[in-house]
């Protein structure tokens, strides 16, 4: 009946990000993934810049991915009490968009670590709890670098229960088809051998992959040739 809580992580340069943001195109239509950066929300050094940050990059995914225009934050209430003014501007956004789940992913949520050394409160982790745990409208994605084991003892009783989700290397098969179809309808412009190759090069590493064959193709586009040599 609960909405699980996800904890997806990996290495640097694995695809994390790329996978938030494709998101979008592979959940049904009453699923509305919303990415709020947690490298972003890290510059706020108090909880109304925390606040005021959350509603904005909520927001602005929302108009920028589904183009939605949510109901915006009350300016003063979240001067003088930020986290319960995040509760209000739900509860507005929740009535505007009924019969939806919030998918709300955050991006290297570690980074948050750094809000509560700032203002010395764990007031931002007690409202995503708080969010889990009495909103049956959003669902919580995390993704970062860290199993959950390995952050700070506290996170413990802010990600009880969730469900991991581990993004790797590609497999041999799905890294051969990355080069060789980034996209529909992609030239075959890879001699016999030459695409395994590149697989073994780059060991399946998303990034490097697809830095790899964005350098060949710019090769072949400054040459004005169509075949990889």
């Amino acid at each position: 009946a609960q909405h699980p809580t996800l904890v997806m992580y990996g290495g640097r340069r694995t695809g994390k990000t790329s996978t938030l943001n494709y998101l979008p195109q592979w959940m049904p239509s009453d699923i509305l993934p919303l990415l709020v950066d947690g490298q972003g929300l890290a510059g706020s050094s108090t909880l109304a810049g925390f606040a005021e940050g959350f509603a904005h990059q909520v927001g602005r995914s929302a108009r920028k991915v589904h183009d939605l225009s949510l109901p915006a934050p009350d300016g003063q209430s979240l001067d003088r009490d930020p986290i319960i003014a995040l509760e209000r501007w739900l509860d507005k956004v929740e009535a505007a968009i009924p019969d939806k789940t919030l998918l709300i992913c955050l991006d290297e949520f570690e980074r948050l670590d750094e809000i509560v050394e700032a203002t010395g409160s764990k007031a931002p982790l007690n409202f995503l709890r708080h969010l889990i745990q009495h909103r049956e409208t959003c669902t919580l994605l995390f993704a970062g670098a860290h199993m959950p084991e390995e952050l700070p003892a506290y996170w413990s009783d802010y990600l009880i229960n969730s469900q991991t989700l581990r993004v790797s290397y590609l497999e041999e098969a799905d890294c051969l088809e990355l080069i060789r179809q980034p996209v529909p309808d992609f030239p075959d412009i890879y001699p016999a051998g030459t695409a395994e190759e590149i697989a073994q090069l780059t060991g399946g590493q998303p990034y490097f992959t697809q830095l790899f064959c964005s350098e060949l193709v710019e090769h072949l586009n400054r040459n004005q040739a169509k075949m990889v040599s």
